[in-house]
């Protein structure tokens, strides 16, 4: 039953089965130790299963353990060679929380050194010779899915180091695409700042309307969102002009004191530029 509801809303997401199966999309039950139960008759040791990452327990001695994840949608976390190192759980109820549960850091998983959807990604990466980074997993499969395969996630977060150092390997070419809040706009600065010292290229490109990200601009637009998203690619501004132009409408420039916040906001950000050359 619980089965149902979720392969329901998936169906409402636009998620087709073969993307479902493509990236193994998969159903946690509300059972308290399903999983912990079924992997013991399998011969795991407790002690390898506590550093998984899939379990928590009642206290400090590792007894009372049960399923970290419950009564959530299951994304698997893949690394760049398509090995399953964590999972993301997505809420199945209003009053769960978290809404997004993720694997805690293991002896495979870093959190910061890991791109949701690369492994499927990389050699469209290399032949487009960009790639285009968006927030969350159904991002990545929305477009994966019409054919828009240099796609990867940041699962939420801003940008690493080691993330920009792992993009660094297939191009030089970031065009970033973050939801449209606060949120993601702070994101979108932050890893513009990480990229300077890797002295890579990064675009920002815009949402139009009332879509705040790519997942639901896809199902929205039906038949006309991959080449209407893939034009938004090409449009894609330089980052500073993007910033500049949220600037400009968050603040009166007309007035010397909104001028006065405008270049508090911007200079740090032209000081930090490695080069410039600034592409278009």
């Amino acid at each position: 039953e619980e089965s149902k509801k979720v392969l329901a809303y998936l169906e409402k997401r636009k998620m087709t089965k073969d993307m479902i199966k493509e990236f193994r999309v998969g159903l946690a039950t509300k059972d308290f130790d399903d999983l912990y139960k079924h992997l013991l008759k399998k011969g795991h040791k407790q002690d390898l299963l506590v550093k998984s990452g899939l379990f928590s327990s009642k206290d400090v001695a590792g007894k009372g353990i049960y399923d970290k994840f419950r009564l959530r949608l299951m994304f698997p976390i893949f690394d760049r060679m398509g090995r399953v190192i964590a999972f993301g759980g997505r809420a199945l109820e209003k009053d769960q929380v978290p809404k997004y549960l993720n694997s805690p850091e293991t002896a495979i998983n870093s959190k910061g050194k890991v791109l949701y959807g690369l492994s499927h990604a990389k050699q469209a990466i290399k032949e487009a010779d960009k790639v285009v980074v968006v927030e969350g997993y159904f991002d990545v499969i929305a477009l994966y899915q019409n054919d828009i395969k240099n796609i990867v996630a940041s699962s939420g977060t801003a940008l690493t180091p080691e993330q920009v150092k792992l993009i660094s390997r297939f191009t030089k070419n970031i065009v970033s695409c973050f939801d449209t809040d606060s949120a993601g706009i702070n994101a979108t600065k932050r890893a513009y700042e990480v990229i300077q010292d890797a002295e890579m290229n990064m675009k920002t490109l815009k949402m139009t309307g009332d879509m705040k990200d790519p997942a639901d601009f896809m199902v929205d637009r039906g038949k006309k969102g991959k080449d209407e998203f893939l034009g938004l690619i090409d449009n894609a501004e330089n980052f500073l002009e993007f910033y500049m132009y949220l600037l400009n409408k968050k603040f009166e420039v007309k007035s010397l004191e909104g001028r006065r916040k405008f270049l508090e906001e911007i200079l740090p950000l032209i000081k930090m530029m490695k080069s410039t050359i600034i592409t278009r």
